[in-house]
């Protein structure tokens, strides 16, 4: 047995709507961001640190998504 210390990022978003010149009115734009599960930070390698006895934890690496978008509405 070992300590599994962690710090994980389990979930980021980010957004920012863009501001319109006065032309366009009505038109919004919006761009963003998003991760899931974006890093974890353990000295123990190969192995979820959230499930340490189970063996899923050491047969499944952890899954990582991205995504990043526009939204426009008018």
């Amino acid at each position: 047995m070992q300590p599994i210390d962690y710090l994980r990022v389990k979930a980021v978003e980010v957004g920012y709507t863009l501001p319109m010149p006065s032309a366009l009115k009505g038109l919004s734009l919006r761009l963003y961001a998003a991760a899931y599960n974006p890093f974890t930070i353990t000295k123990v390698k190969y192995i979820d640190p959230e499930h340490p006895a189970d063996n899923y934890g050491r047969l499944y690496p952890l899954n990582k998504s991205y995504t990043f978008g526009l939204t426009m509405s008018f």
